[in-house]
């Protein structure tokens, strides 16, 4: 009754702290034969420098035991029973990682022990398809060191402008976790989802999962990326590390000025210092980071020319701090206390941000800082009950704009680039980007006996986001638009005028809220069967400014798998489950009722366009009609406030091979995987409302809903491997792959934007065209058909000390494009209103993707040495040099290329009309990154 109290006061005192999730430790369930019986009381001693102390356990009458909470790291398991042979095996767990060897000892004298069992890859009982990789590997491999550049080497991802699709999920429907805290970036526009900066000698190991995902795991239906951070240890280590870049050393892609690159060697600095305050019961890790650059660059080529104009030259300064830290602290054997904590900080000066900065006084400065905070609590409360509780907050902050006492900017919207004069957009002083959340987290697992072992774990999770934006689009409230016409000059600072934007903004933060229960039951029921079947509820709740609920739902995701293992010796093992996820409402969809990031946006048109008038008087609203032109608001949109989140089904089969020879072991596995969407959140218009501008003009209210119209289907091939013998690692993987729908969801920089399926399709009750005519089924952005990565690495001792050589290789398929053209609104339909815009987006044949770019391949190069300095009090010295080449041979291919077509003159059936420069590189950014050079060198003991 106490322990069951306790975990009931838990899960009640987690509840008001509001989204950790996912397992941060591995576990082994084994099992002592003798002669093919059961062998009950042997006893079972785990250690391992990943271990504070030893954990022993004694085998039950079914010969079995379960090792719980165990952090990721090399293992070494000991079974002695008296009058048998005592056993020594050595086994590396990873993150998330369950491994289920079957130890067969013998009488003394007898014939030698044996241990079946799969590679940690090939598990004979965890369903879920996941790839892990420690840093140890990481430092080898001819790759950056990162989340994201471990991600472009794992099966099953494709790329998009906003960042990765994990099995065809949108960018945002990713979850990110760090030791467990749940750092994703609530709207999903920084670091490809993932809302925090850390330190690469901080990170242990990262684990991607793909498919076949537990129900602990909620809030995405793409896939989950965890990292787990390092915990210092019985012994003191240090690594200091320092990077050097440079541009100019590097090779040029076509069209590019060597002039136009600075030689200057970029250098970053860390420090990691590991070790403990009291042995086998308080480690730390820290870890921190510094960089400060010039960075030199030049405006534009096409911006207009004049004093800091078109060709300036200007510096960036750039610096970057951040610090990571971890202590671990065993209360008991029993009970353990885990506090992770982040933070960075960065400023650089003269950025020149998403649109063309035309002159140095359009340059802003930029602030950016992230951190995050954890606690965790684990506990064993009998050798088959434990219990994990945490709870966390992340922080994320940024802000860039002009100077209000710069004036009023001027945007020139005759060029295509949209270039900006006389200040930056945005503003400086309006509070900036603040997007932070609160989490907490509490799960109990529980191991007992029913037609076989089961391993039921159960919990709950809480994630509260909070975002506050004003996104003020003008350090004065104002943008003046206007038509440069040829006889601009820079230096007389005049142009004329075409219209203002004035905005208006409000403050306050809007809120999320989401909730999680679920259980999840791993049953073996032999040496051949494991069978899993999970449930999940989540419910999210948006609010606005003052609290007032925008919407609400809940909803099931119920998931169960098995894995069959032939004859039961851990070598063919073959997996099936069927699962699905529910997703993330996009929050720029929730918000777009709100103020935040949502300015309103009143046009006023020029009093006279002939005449020129200096920047000064550009900014001027006098010279403005005061009757406004045209209006956006967030007061023109609603939301049905009983919106449900997104979900996907998913179906996956797999086939996995392990095995050990003479030549070394290895795996190979097959997999594959269906998804279909349902529930997709989109906008529409034209039956839902209107409302009277201040223009006077008649709106139709924006709508977001869940859209019956909306598709989006995934398949894929997977088929992975690896190969270890002596010193050399190899693998690799292929996904064929197929990515179709007729909904993208997302643009670049633009992530839940929805695809407007019913934009006006009917309007007042009447039909004007059919939605297919905008918005055709086929290709969506991000396919890539094949994408192949093949991994090698060879590690070998020489007269300096260790070295290794690294090899990746990287081929793309073509990405499909959409082939696309403007034509006129009355073409679609003469009664389209005026609302709807004067032209539209045809795509050619009515399908999307019909286009292709070019297939890339390139090798990447990492050659690292290690050189043995001297001992110190017993402690190894040593100096350690890498170099990265990325793209080795310098294969200058053409990724893609101009895909421009004439406008249509009003009919859906003209001729198309590619540009003249069709299918042409034009500039550098059509080209494969060229070869470039990156040296690490430092020291570690």
């Amino acid at each position: 009754m106490t322990r069951s109290t306790r975990l009931i006061s838990l899960l009640v005192l987690g509840m008001p702290a509001l989204l950790a999730q996912g397992s941060q430790t591995a576990q082994i369930t084994g099992r002592v034969l003798i002669q093919g019986r059961p062998l009950a009381g042997a006893m079972v001693r785990l250690t391992s420098s990943s271990l504070q102390g030893a954990n022993a356990f004694v085998t039950d009458e079914q010969g079995r035991f379960t090792a719980r909470l165990l952090p990721p790291g090399l293992y070494t398991v000991e079974v002695v029973k008296e009058g048998h042979q005592k056993l020594v095996y050595q086994q590396r767990l990873g993150l998330g990682q369950h491994w289920s060897p079957c130890f067969r000892v013998v009488p003394t004298g007898s014939a030698e022990v044996q241990v079946l069992a799969a590679r940690p890859e090939v598990d004979k009982t965890e369903v879920q398809i996941a790839k892990n990789i420690r840093m140890e590997e990481i430092n080898v491999l001819a790759t950056e060191r990162g989340a994201t550049d471990i991600l472009r080497l794992s099966p099953g991802v494709l790329e998009h402008p906003n960042g990765f699709l994990i099995r065809g999920g949108l960018s945002t429907s990713n979850l990110f976790l760090v030791d467990g805290q749940n750092v994703q970036d609530n709207i999903g526009t920084v670091n490809a989802g993932l809302g925090c900066t850390l330190i690469e000698d901080s990170i242990e190991e990262y684990q991607i999962l793909r498919g076949a995902i537990p129900a602990e795991y909620g809030g995405m239906d793409g896939g989950v990326v965890n990292t787990v951070t390092r915990s210092g240890g019985n012994e003191f280590t240090a690594i200091f590390r320092m990077e050097l870049k440079n541009d100019a050393k590097g090779a040029l892609k076509p069209f590019e000025n060597a002039a136009d690159i600075p030689d200057v060697w970029r250098k970053a600095s860390s420090l990691a210092v590991g070790g403990y305050l009291i042995k086998d019961r308080l480690w730390f890790f820290c870890t921190g980071y510094h960089e400060v650059r010039s960075d030199r660059a030049a405006i534009d080529g096409d911006a207009q020319p004049g004093t800091g104009g078109q060709g300036t030259t200007y510096a960036s300064a750039y610096r970057e701090n951040r610090f990571q830290g971890k202590l671990t602290w065993a209360l008991s054997q029993d009970h353990s206390l885990v506090l992770a904590m982040n933070h960075d900080n960065l400023n650089q000066g003269n950025m020149n941000p998403g649109f063309a900065a035309g002159e140095i006084r359009a340059l802003e400065p930029l602030h950016y800082e992230d951190s995050f905070a954890n606690l965790t609590w684990r506990a064993v409360w009998t050798g088959g009950f434990v219990t994990e509780a945490r709870v966390g907050r992340k922080h994320l902050f940024q802000r860039i704009g002009g100077d209000p006492g710069l004036g009023t900017p001027v945007l020139d919207e005759s060029s295509p680039a949209g270039y900006v004069y006389q200040n930056g957009l945005f503003n400086a002083a309006d509070g900036g980007d603040t997007r932070d959340n609160q989490t907490a987290n509490v799960k109990a697992s529980l191991v007992w006996e029913g037609l076989g072992p089961h391993q039921t774990d159960a919990g709950v999770d809480f994630l509260k986001e909070t975002n506050r934006a004003r996104r003020d689009g003008s350090p004065t409230g104002r943008i003046a638009y206007s038509m440069f016409p040829t006889d601009f000059d820079l230096a007389d600072r005049r142009a004329h005028p075409d219209f203002m934007a004035v905005f208006q903004t409000g403050g306050g933060e809007a809120s999320i809220q989401f909730t999680g229960l679920y259980a999840h039951d791993r049953w073996n029921l032999n040496d051949h069967l494991a069978v899993q079947a999970g449930l999940r509820w989540d419910r999210y709740t948006a609010q606005n400014e003052g609290g007032a609920t925008l919407a609400s739902s809940a909803s099931l995701s119920p998931r169960v798998g098995m894995k069959f293992d032939f004859f039961a010796d851990a070598t063919w093992v073959a997996g099936l489950s069927l699962g699905r996820y529910t997703g993330r409402v996009p929050g720029m969809a929730l918000f777009s009722v709100t103020n935040q990031y949502n300015p309103t946006e009143i046009h006023y048109s020029a009093l006279d366009q002939t005449q020129l008038l200096s920047f000064e008087a550009l900014g001027n609203p006098a010279n403005y009609s005061g009757s406004a032109s045209s209006y956006s608001s967030p007061a023109l949109t609603r939301i049905n406030p009983d919106l449900k989140a997104p979900q996907v089904d998913e179906l996956q089969a797999s086939l996995a091979y392990s095995y050990k020879s003479p030549l070394g072991e290895g795996f190979l596995r097959a997999t594959m995987v269906e998804k279909s969407w349902h529930h997709m959140v989109d906008w529409r218009i034209g039956n839902d409302g209107a409302s009277v501008g201040p223009d006077g003009q008649t709106y139709a209210l924006k709508y977001w809903d869940n859209s019956s119209l909306a598709k989006r289907a995934y398949r894929a091939l997977e088929l992975e491997g690896g190969h270890s013998w002596k010193s050399i690692t190899l693998s690799g993987s292929l996904t064929w792959s197929s990515l179709r729908g007729n909904y993208q969801g997302e643009t670049a920089g633009n992530p839940g934007s929805g695809e407007g399926l019913q934009n006006f399709s009917t309007y007042q009750g009447q039909a004007l065209y059919t939605p297919e005519a905008l918005h055709p089924y086929g290709y969506l952005p991000g396919h890539t058909p094949l994408r192949i990565r093949l991994l090698g690495n060879w590690v070998t001792k020489n007269i300096l000390g260790k070295a290794s050589l690294g090899l990746v290789y990287r081929f793309n398929s073509g990405t499909h494009f959409d082939e696309v053209r403007t034509n006129e609104a009355a073409a679609l339909s003469a009664a389209l209103p005026a609302q709807f815009g004067s032209t539209f987006t045809q795509y050619r044949d009515n399908a999307r993707g019909t286009g292709v770019f070019n297939s890339t391949a390139r090798f990447d190069l990492a050659i690292n040495q290690d050189f043995d300095v001297t001992v110190i009090h017993g402690w190894p010295l040593s100096a350690f040099t890498r170099l990265l080449v990325v793209n080795v041979f310098n294969h200058q291919q053409i990724e893609t290329f101009n895909t421009n077509v004439d406008p249509a003159v009003g009919s859906l059936n003209a001729p198309w009309k590619r540009d003249a420069d069709y299918g042409r590189a034009l500039s550098p950014d059509n080209f494969v990154e060229p070869r470039g050079i990156q040296i690490h060198i430092g020291v570690r003991f």
